[in-house]
Formats: structure tokens, C-alpha cells, sequence
């Protein structure tokens, strides 16, 4: 089996700070108990059956090769910040090397009296790398909390978020949720935008949908999609007009366009995976209930 990355389903701790538009979280009920709770993550006693389990699995992870390490979820994951420790702790013992963080961006800019930015500093602290900040609107911020319906008080200009980032030595991925919002936007004025922004990754991120799905998010979607068809012309410019520089395990092409690192992600949650015949994977999950699997839709997706 070739597996590119595991991704870590971050335990929800309350509820979402965000109530995003196109969240597939909001579309169904999660089948997956969560056996991790906040009090048994403290418990040091090694003999409870949830750390064996979890263990259990990233030793399979890294015994197949797999070094990237995703912190994700269906909430912020940094929301969780005694599971992100929790892991981080244990982590020692797998030593998974890349770990990247995606979010948002609420919290980030978060300072102590001192000035210091404590989240960003807790996130390098436990091994973040990499951040990957989902964006929905790059040239306005205000949209881009309005479409995720971002708290007031937790939002951000994104330009201020980004050289804050960059200025602590994270490498900056801009996920773009790509929606009609970029249909006046030529590619051109992306990257332009990017590469002010100091980015040094981009994944152009299709929004998933249920097909004949009913659910504000599915109807959002369908209103608001980038189509297909400009999809079509993203790929063709980047290839006109960036170097290829190589093959994902998955498939996936990577380019360099403006000296920025540039990967299309047309099927976000890997639904169907036309690789199985190859056992290639774009992923593997690891959920709360620590068991592994390889789609984020299908249950029946388990691994063990």
C-alpha cells in the first residue's frame, strides 16, 4: 500500500469557532464516537485501551512508510490544543517528521501581554511546519469571513495573518476553497496575490458536494461552485505556464508557477479513489474512534 499522508481527525472541543458556508461536517451526523476525551488524555496510565489503539495505528502508519502528518478535523484544530499536545507527546516515540496544520486562521494572531503570539509559538512548539490556511476570498478578508461566518472578534486581515506567519518561519500553503468568489479574478491576479502574500504553496481546493444533495451546504455549493470548465482552464494555464516538478504519490501533478509551489485539488475528500487497483492512497485518516481509513465519506472505507 502507498500512502502519501496520515491525516489527524483533531477531536472537536465544544463547538466550530466557524460556521463555513460549504462545511461537509454540517451536511451529516459524524458515525464515528469520539474515545478521546479531555480527562482520559491526561491520564498517564499507558494500559488504556483508546492509547493502545491510537498507538496501534500510527505504528502501521510509519511501518508503511508514511512521514507527513495532517492535523485537521471537523472543527479548528488548534481549539484542541490538550489533544495537539497529547499527540505532540507521543510523537516522540513515532517521530513523524512533517507535520502540517490546517485551519482557518482563527486564533493565530492570539498575543499574551508580552506580545507574543502563544499559538503560533504553542504550534511550532509541537512540531507545525507547515500551515495551511484555508482561505475562501484571497483579495478581501472581510468576505472571507463573512462566507466561513468567522466570529468578529476572532477575524483577521488576511495579509497580516499571512507575514506573521512567515515572519515565525512557518511554510505558508494557501488553501484556496475555490468558489465563484475567484470568477472575476483572472489567473494572473491569484497568483500576483499569492506571491505578495509570500506563499510557498498553493492547492486550488474543489468544494465537495452530495450528489442531489439537499443541505445548505449542498445548496450553497451548487449556487456558488467554481465550474469544471475553469477548473479545466486553471490546469491548462498552470501547465502553460509553470514547470512541472514531479508526480504525487496519488497522482496529483505538482508545478511551480511564480516560484510557488502549486497542486489541484479536484476531489478535496477522495471520494472515489480510482487508484485502488494501484493500493495508492492520497491519505489515510485517523478518527477519535482510532481506527484508520482511507475516505473521509465512506465509513466502509476502514482500514483496521
Amino acid at each position: 500500500m502507498k500512502i502519501q499522508s496520515i491525516s489527524i481527525d483533531v477531536p472537536i472541543n465544544g463547538k466550530c469557532l466557524n460556521k463555513c458556508k460549504f462545511c461537509v461536517s454540517r451536511m451529516h451526523d459524524s458515525p464515528y464516537q469520539n474515545r478521546i476525551c479531555q480527562s482520559s488524555l491526561m491520564d498517564d496510565d499507558e494500559n488504556i485501551d483508546y492509547k493502545v489503539d491510537y498507538k496501534k495505528r500510527l505504528h502501521w502508519a510509519k511501518e508503511n512508510g508514511i512521514n507527513t502528518v495532517i492535523l485537521t478535523g471537523t472543527a479548528e484544530p488548534i481549539q484542541n490544543k490538550v489533544f495537539l499536545q497529547w499527540f505532540s507527546d507521543i510523537n516522540k516515540e513515532f517521530k513523524f517528521d512533517w507535520i502540517e496544520l490546517q485551519t482557518s486562521g482563527n486564533l493565530l494572531l492570539n498575543k499574551d501581554t508580552s506580545g507574543n503570539y502563544y499559538n503560533l509559538n504553542f504550534l511550532k512548539m509541537i512540531g507545525v511546519s507547515t500551515i495551511s490556511l484555508s482561505i475562501s476570498d484571497l483579495f478581501n478578508s472581510k468576505n472571507n469571513g463573512d462566507i466561513i461566518d468567522m466570529p468578529i472578534k476572532h477575524r483577521f486581515f488576511i495579509g497580516e495573518l499571512c507575514k506573521v506567519i512567515k515572519d515565525n518561519n512557518f511554510n505558508l500553503r494557501l488553501s484556496l476553497n475555490m468558489s465563484d468568489v475567484y470568477n472575476k479574478f483572472t489567473f494572473n491576479d491569484i497568483f500576483t496575490k499569492a506571491k505578495e502574500l509570500n506563499a510557498d504553496q498553493i492547492t486550488f481546493r474543489k468544494l465537495f458536494s452530495n450528489e442531489n444533495g439537499t443541505t445548505p451546504q449542498d445548496i450553497w455549493i451548487n449556487e456558488h461552485q467554481y465550474s469544471n470548465n475553469k477548473f479545466n482552464l486553471l490546469t491548462e494555464y498552470i501547465k502553460s505556464n509553470g514547470v512541472l516538478l514531479g508526480i504525487l504519490p496519488f497522482g496529483a501533478k505538482k508545478y511551480s508557477v511564480e516560484d510557488i509551489s502549486i497542486v489541484i485539488d479536484d476531489n478535496c475528500l477522495d471520494d472515489v479513489n480510482q487508484r485502488a487497483e494501484l493500493d495508492t492512497y492520497k491519505y489515510i485518516i485517523l478518527r477519535p474512534n482510532c481506527k484508520l481509513y482511507t475516505s473521509w465519506v465512506y465509513k466502509s472505507s476502514l482500514v483496521f
